[in-house]
């Protein structure tokens, strides 16, 4: 059994005679599988929280490790050993009795290196004949409605505009808190006006991530590696499925396939310094960080991991997301673009400013930035986050996060003390694992609280 969609991916099923189940996932990535296998038994589902049941009591270190201190990888490994998720192109045989067994297909074929462009060629025509035949057919009939997500920036600005051919849209993003905010919207709003396109908006401030009032909380089981802005993005997501639309399209993939190899950059990448509440036992499972992972895939690696991260929130939402970037012809000629074409994403800056779009939208001063609305979020929330992380916390429990360095932070935050951003990953997953585990264990009270003591229900 083969079920797909146009534009999307897919999932081949098979159910053998001899009681055997084969699962071959799709190149696409969009919406991963996880799974559930015994010696009996096989469960399936694209959404992890309908495995809650299935969980088990263990924690995967290295994942763990992987998620606290932002060293993300994309692998068949997730946070519980007894889950197993079916990445890009990923072929499983389950047998009764024996199992599930699983393979990594071959690495994808990318472009080795940029090609020189012919004299008198129009590489923005080009690529804007490519993402037109990437949306063709989006649209079904005169009748759908189709969502586009609108950060303000060059990605989607660009999406927009050949989405805008193509059927009618309904558009939305998100406004950031602080000054990038402003300028965000500034931005949006010369977007909307030079498309006629009115902008659905939600307030990043209204929907803070981890609010203990939200959809993130221990009672309500939720995806540990999910959306940062889950809160504010599902608030988004709600108004665009009323607004009629059953399909989105977003700009993920933007980034990857206009970047530089680490070849052109010159210098490698290297991921924030490991945060001090990390134990032995976790730090120790960082030597495995990259063991297990995927190889090089159709889809570049990092977009994969936001598809598994936001992607099911889309599903819940009746959405199917679409990203025309991920299209093999779109990503193939955009890699083969000359370094100066792709650097800072300047064939996306030529194409809107060839359109018409003012400077303020093809070079802003700017960028939109969350990081604002983070810090937002941690002033307001983390004191009662961290109070909660010391009643109760898997994390602390399964010997991966120190709890005197949580004591610290506590007690830095009750002063009124900056935090430090990952802060946030730990709270966000051990809240997530609590959701998912309905633990009941309780850690110790704080032996040695600093002033004035957290005030406990």
């Amino acid at each position: 059994m083969r079920e797909r969609r146009p534009h999307g991916d897919h999932l081949e099923l098979r159910l053998i005679r001899d009681g055997s189940v084969q699962l071959r996932a799709g190149n696409g990535g969009v919406a991963p599988l996880y799974v559930a296998a015994d010696d009996d038994r096989l469960i399936g589902s694209w959404d992890l929280t309908d495995l809650v049941g299935r969980i088990g009591g263990e924690l995967s270190p290295v994942v763990v490790a992987r998620l606290l201190t932002r060293r993300h990888r994309y692998s068949h490994d997730t946070v519980f050993p007894a889950i197993t998720r079916l990445t890009a192109g990923t072929h499983a045989v389950w047998r009764p009795g024996s199992g599930l067994s699983l393979r990594y297909p071959d690495p994808a074929h990318h472009v080795l290196r940029p090609r020189t462009l012919r004299a008198g060629a129009d590489p923005i025509a080009g690529f804007t004949a490519l993402l037109d035949h990437a949306l063709a057919g989006v649209v079904s009939g005169p009748e759908e409605i189709v969502a586009v997500e609108m950060s303000g920036g060059l990605d989607s600005a660009n999406i927009a505009v050949s989405a805008i051919h193509h059927g009618a849209l309904v558009a939305g993003g998100i406004d950031v808190y602080g000054r990038t905010g402003r300028a965000q919207r500034q931005r949006r709003s010369l977007i909307s006006a030079h498309l006629r396109l009115p902008i659905e908006t939600v307030s990043a401030v209204e929907h803070l991530p981890l609010d203990p009032d939200g959809s993130r909380v221990p009672s309500r089981p939720h995806q540990p590696d999910g959306d940062v802005y889950q809160e504010a993005f599902d608030a988004l997501r709600a108004r665009l499925s009323r607004a009629g639309a059953r399909t989105v399209l977003t700009g993920y993939g933007g980034d990857e396939i206009m970047s530089r190899t680490s070849a052109e950059r010159g210098v490698s990448t290297t991921p924030p310094p490991l945060p001090p509440w990390l134990t032995d036992r976790a730090r120790a499972a960082l030597a495995d960080v990259d063991a297990g992972c995927s190889p090089v895939t159709a889809v570049a690696l990092p977009t994969l991991l936001v598809f598994a991260a936001r992607h099911p929130a889309y599903l819940r939402a009746g959405l199917w997301p679409i990203a025309p970037y991920t299209d093999p012809r779109v990503s193939r000629f955009a890699r083969s673009l000359p370094v100066d074409r792709r650097t800072g994403k300047e064939l996306l800056r030529q194409r809107l400013t060839r359109i018409g779009f003012p400077r303020a939208v093809t070079h802003p001063d700017q960028r939109e930035s969350f990081a604002d609305t983070m810090h937002l979020a941690l002033r307001r929330h983390a004191v009662t986050l961290l109070s909660g992380m010391l009643d109760q916390s898997p994390l602390i429990e399964h010997d991966l996060v120190r709890r005197d360095k949580v004591e610290q932070l506590w007690c830095h935050v009750r002063q009124q003390r900056p935090l430090p951003p990952l802060v946030f990953d730990m709270l966000a997953l051990d809240i997530a694992i609590r959701s998912m585990t309905a633990t009941t264990t309780a850690t110790p009270s704080i032996e040695e609280p600093c002033v004035p003591s957290p005030q406990r229900a």
